[in-house]
């Protein structure tokens, strides 16, 4: 079984990376997600910053990848998409 694994790294332009990649086995602080077959796995410590986030494959010029189009815990991040600066409430 192939699992999407979604985590999140600090650096980047805005503080924080969203790190995406293709895992056969979850680990163990890993909570894992299915949805209609598709499965995602997110470490217990990423999750919190991605909760409620929107994950969709994209199809661009430069490339095709899943990629993070929505996350309610995040306040703006870079152009790529790819970090984003944490919602501070």
């Amino acid at each position: 079984t192939q699992y999407l694994r979604l985590r999140v790294d600090s650096g980047g332009c805005y503080g924080f990376s969203y790190m995406l990649d293709m895992t056969e086995e979850p680990e163990s602080d890993d909570v894992v997600i299915d949805r209609n077959g598709a499965k995602m796995v997110i470490d217990t410590v990423s999750l919190p910053l991605v909760r409620g986030a929107t994950i969709d494959w994209q199809d661009r010029l430069i490339g095709q990848a899943f990629l993070v189009v929505a996350n309610p815990q995040s306040s703006g991040g870079c152009g790529c998409g790819s970090s984003f600066e944490i919602k501070m409430d």
